[in-house]
């Protein structure tokens, strides 16, 4: 009996390493936005496109700037001043600064989407709206190869108060071959809002990755872990 017992821990073991082994980093071009050294908006004053920042691109023009009630879009590149922010609260760091009404902004990878688990990781920070609610659309999907066109694969909505922080995770199964293109995350602040109000979202290190589920000898093994959930959502504090 001693032995048996011992063997099965052994098994467990091994599996638990063979699910480590299995996740696979997904390279995505300035994830943490570190490669831009100044503050730099995705718009000029009338909307348009001006803003070159690496790896990552809005998907239409800027609307209306809410702090001026004219010309456009405010979000861009921030360096975490504390002085920047409504409300006097910033990331530290460099991030993407989205406000509402915006455009999503989205990086596209040079990896081909295929059947896999996906694992999508950011930080939103600074969570701010002058009307006390907040919500930011995050989308994974892949590139169709056509002008403007992808194909969904998973999208969530974070919607909180004012400062709501912390890391996300997020998981999602593909069900799309290689045929479609290539991997892309994008985020948005779809919060409503009218002339005179406002709202922004930070977000920062942004991780994608492969995270396949085990063989399902090892998902019976670990089950009660939480394994099973394929498409799930998870914030740590």
């Amino acid at each position: 009996m001693k032995k048996t017992t011992k063997l099965v821990l052994a098994i467990g073991c091994l599996s638990v390493l063979t699910i480590a082994v299995q996740a696979q980093l997904i390279p995505l071009v300035n994830g943490n936005f570190e490669a831009t050294t100044v503050k730099t908006p995705f718009f000029d004053s009338t909307g348009a496109i001006v803003g070159t920042v690496p790896g990552w691109a809005p998907t239409g023009t800027g609307m209306f700037n809410w702090g001026a009630n004219t010309g456009g879009g405010d979000s861009g590149i921030d360096l975490g001043l504390v002085t920047d922010a409504p409300g006097g609260k910033e990331m530290p760091t460099r991030h993407l600064y989205l406000a509402a009404t915006d455009p999503s902004v989205a990086n596209e990878s040079s990896t081909k989407v295929g059947l896999h688990i996906y694992e999508l990781s950011f930080e939103v920070d600074a969570v701010w709206s002058s009307m006390g609610l907040h919500d930011t659309e995050v989308q994974l999907s892949a590139n169709d190869d056509t002008p403007g066109g992808v194909v969904p694969i998973g999208t969530w909505e974070i919607t909180s108060g004012d400062y709501n922080d912390g890391y996300y995770n997020v998981f999602v199964q593909s069900t799309l071959g290689s045929s479609y293109g290539n991997l892309q995350v994008s985020f948005q602040n779809v919060t409503p809002v009218t002339p005179g109000q406002g709202s922004y979202t930070d977000i920062d290190n942004v991780v994608l990755q492969i995270n396949d589920a085990p063989e399902p000898g090892t998902l019976a093994l670990l089950t009660l872990g939480g394994l099973s959930a394929l498409v799930a959502i998870r914030r740590r504090s």
